[in-house]
């Protein structure tokens, strides 16, 4: 049948391919240690990056919201603006009539006291 030297050498063969195989050697497990510790930092990252893109999005709502309301803040001031512009000319109109008033009343006095 099979001779001693062809099964010595399948034997042989038999245990260095299992050897070769197994995942017993200490830098094949380092290595698998590191893939690990590789993946599930990968796992983190990604969901970090989700979450920072979440607040990215919430952000640039905001920002958008902000846009539209500086926009009409800034419409608005401008109407109060010009509002309180007006105010002011009337203001200065009603004063000037009130202070003229009192000097056509002292002419008239001043003009009835020199015709008596």
């Amino acid at each position: 049948m099979i001779t001693r030297n062809v099964f010595g050498t399948i034997v042989g063969i038999a245990f260095l391919t299992m050897g070769l195989s197994m995942p017993s050697c200490p830098g094949q497990q380092a290595m698998q240690q590191q893939i690990d510790a590789l993946s599930s930092s990968e796992k983190a990252m990604t969901n970090k990056i989700g979450a920072l893109e979440g607040q990215i999005k919430s952000l640039k709502d905001d920002l958008e919201q902000t846009k539209t309301m500086l926009g009409q803040i800034s419409k608005t001031a401008m109407d109060q603006t010009s509002t309180l512009e007006r105010l002011d000319e009337s203001v200065k109109a009603l004063q000037t009539k009130a202070a003229e008033k009192p000097k056509a009343a002292e002419k008239a006095k001043s003009a009835t006291a020199k015709k008596k």
